[in-house]
């Protein structure tokens, strides 16, 4: 073979590995940013970990995905009790706290945020593990 042929082939098998190994690492981050493994944004890199607690607008990972799939089945059940009825019926499942969570949270919880308390409530209730009383919201 040519030696230029040679060198083109060694480059494009540098190329293709250096971007299979992009796409792998680049997948990896994406799942710990899904998972929630940055907290609520911060970096993972530093040495005090991000609170996870209170859940508020901008909180993103798996507490989120819960209390959003928790608030669904609430909204369900209540949705004809409810008298600030939010825009929609159901939310997008995503484990993003944005303007959606958060209408479902304000008329929930009547707050902002959800404390680890509020929380850790709220979804033993949701579960039937324990009885629990809400405000009314009629």
């Amino acid at each position: 073979m040519k030696k230029n042929t040679i060198i083109t082939m060694v480059v494009c098998a540098l190329l293709i590995a250096a971007t299979i190994g992009g796409l792998v690492w680049y997948d990896k981050a994406e799942k710990a940013k899904a998972d929630g493994a940055t907290g609520t944004g911060g970096s993972s890199s530093s040495s005090t970990p991000t609170p996870i607690f209170p859940l508020l607008y901008g909180s993103r990972g798996a507490n989120v995905r819960t209390l959003q799939t928790k608030m669904n089945e609430w909204m369900a059940y209540n949705w004809f009790s409810v008298s600030n009825k939010p825009k929609s019926s159901r939310l997008t499942v995503d484990g993003i706290f944005g303007p959606k969570t958060q209408e479902f949270v304000s008329i929930i919880f009547g707050t902002l945020a959800v404390t680890e308390s509020e929380y850790n409530t709220f979804i033993a209730k949701q579960m039937g593990v324990e009885t629990v009383t809400y405000p009314k919201l009629y």
